[in-house]
């Protein structure tokens, strides 16, 4: 495949420097691909994918490989894209704070996919491991004790 430059018609969404004006052409790497063979094309359309190291491989990393990734690293002016996401999951200021309060934007990108592993690990409600123990015995003490952890 090779490489895609992105030029002036994409300047509201890679390589454009807001300062000078100037067209900062950025060489997104298309012939790399995360594990699940998604190459930067496609994150430009999932920014929340960026900056999942899960998904990274030896030869890729999206937050160095992908120009979507790179544009603020893709939290959009007000630095929020990751949080606002985070909140979007489940309605949780407290998924918001946790993501605001990490403070570069690349890193925030990272909070998020740990919090998209964690419910996807633990459900939308986060009691799957709760769930679990209380079947193995119908103990709600059990169940109980799973969520105080």
């Amino acid at each position: 495949m090779g490489t895609t430059s992105f030029g002036f018609d994409e300047v509201s969404s890679f390589g454009f420097d807001e300062v000078s004006g100037n067209d900062i052409s950025c060489e997104a790497n298309e012939d790399k691909e995360d594990k699940f063979h998604d190459s930067c094309a496609k994150y430009r359309d999932h920014l929340d994918w960026c900056g999942n190291e899960a998904w990274y491989t030896y030869d890729f990393n999206s937050a160095r490989d992908c120009c979507a990734c790179n544009d603020n690293n893709g939290e959009g002016p007000q630095g929020t894209y990751s949080a606002d996401a985070a909140y979007q999951i489940c309605g949780s200021q407290e998924d918001y704070d946790r993501v605001m309060n990490v403070q570069t934007y690349l890193e925030r990108r990272g909070e998020l996919a740990r919090i998209h592993t964690e419910i996807a690990e633990e459900g939308p409600q986060g009691t799957t491991s709760a769930d679990a123990a209380y079947q193995l015995r119908a103990s709600q003490e059990d169940y109980d004790r799973v969520m105080n952890v």
